[in-house]
This record gives C-alpha cells, structure tokens and sequence, in this order.
C-alpha cells in the first residue's frame, strides 16, 4: 500500500514537473509573439513613413513640373512645355508617350 502511495506521490510529482515546464514554455512563446508583433508594428511604421516620403516627394516633384509647365504655356513656349510633358512622363514611367508624342 505504501508503494501504491510513493508511486502515486512520484507521479504527481513528475505530473507537476511537466505542468511547470508546459507553463514556462507557453511563456516563452507568449514573450516571443509579443516581440514578433512589436517587430511587425515597427516594420508598418518604418513603411508608413516610407510612402509618406515617396508620397511627399511626389507631390513636390509634380508641383514643380505644374509650375514649369504654366510658365512655358505663359511664355507660348509649346516646344518647352511639350519637352517638359515628354520628360515627366518618362519619369513616371506609367504614362505612354505615344499620348504626348
């Protein structure tokens, strides 16, 4: 009987063992997602500011190309507005220049 009772002792023991090291497992994985999504988090930020640069710069280039083009169109200089046009096009890489050739 009291062999019954140590083995069942021993096995509650290792039952406790083994829910010990579950739990500090589950732990781990829970400190490793949260960095995995705080790494995430900084990654879509980094993005974000990223296309709002693009995007910044992009809305700078066009202003500047508006305000050169209305200058030539002023000035009656077509040839100067149509090498503007052609030139942002290129740069825009989307547009066809067969639309301004």
């Amino acid at each position: 009987m009291e062999q019954k009772i140590a083995l069942k002792e021993e096995q509650v023991k290792k039952l406790v063992e083994a829910a010990q090291n579950c739990k500090k497992t589950i732990d781990n994985y829970e400190k490793d997602i949260l960095q995995f999504k705080q790494l995430c988090d900084n990654k879509d930020k980094q993005r974000q500011q990223e296309l709002e640069k693009i995007k910044g710069d992009f809305e700078e280039q066009t202003k500047v190309f508006c305000q050169t083009l209305l200058q030539h169109l002023r000035q009656n200089q077509m040839r100067k507005a149509r090498e503007e046009i052609i030139k942002r096009a290129r740069e825009l890489k989307n547009c066809r220049l067969v639309d301004f050739e």
